[in-house]
C-alpha cells in the first residue's frame, strides 16, 4: 500500500521534474560541449581503433599462448611448493619453535633472573632506599620552614 503511494507520488510529482532536468542538460551538453566532444572523438578515433587492434593481436597472438604453455608449470610449482610448505617447512618450524622455547625457558631465563636478582635488583633497592631519604628530609626541611614562619 505504502509502495503503491510511493510510486504515484513518484510518478506525478518527481520524474516529470527528472524528464525535465534531463532534457534541459542534454540541451545545454549538445549546445556547449557537444561540438569539442565530437571534435576530440574524430581526432583520437583512428588512434583508438589502432590501439585496439594492436593490443588484441597481442593479447590473442603473443600473451594467451604464453599464458597457455607455463600455465602446467606454475600449476606443478604451485602444488610442489604447497607440498614442502605443508609437509616439510611447517613441521620443521614447529619442531624449531619448541626446541627454541625450551632452551630459553630452560636454560637462557634462568640465567637473567639470577643476573638480575644479583645485580639489578639491589640496586634498584638502593636507589629506592635514597629517593625515600631524599623525599624524607624534604618534607622535613618544608616542616622547618613551616614552622619558622
Amino acid at each position: 500500500m505504502v509502495r503503491k503511494f510511493a510510486e504515484q507520488q513518484w510518478e506525478k510529482k518527481v520524474a516529470p521534474q527528472l524528464i525535465t532536468a534531463q532534457a534541459q542538460a542534454k540541451a545545454q551538453y549538445t549546445a556547449s560541449l557537444g561540438p569539442h566532444v565530437d571534435k576530440a572523438w574524430t581526432t583520437m578515433d583512428p588512434y583508438y581503433k589502432t590501439t585496439v587492434s594492436t593490443a588484441s593481436d597481442f593479447y590473442n597472438s603473443t600473451l594467451l599462448p604464453a599464458y597457455y604453455v607455463a600455465l602446467p608449470y606454475g600449476q606443478q610449482a604451485y602444488e610442489q611448493g604447497y607440498y614442502y610448505a605443508v609437509n616439510v617447512g611447517y613441521p620443521y618450524a614447529q619442531s624449531a619453535w619448541i626446541s627454541t622455547s625450551a632452551f630459553l625457558g630452560r636454560t637462557i631465563w634462568p640465567q637473567i633472573r639470577i643476573l638480575y636478582g644479583e645485580n639489578v635488583e639491589p640496586q634498584l633497592v638502593r636507589i629506592t632506599e635514597r629517593l625515600g631519604r631524599y623525599r624524607d628530609g624534604k618534607k622535613l626541611e618544608a616542616a622547618v620552614d613551616a614552622v619558622e614562619e
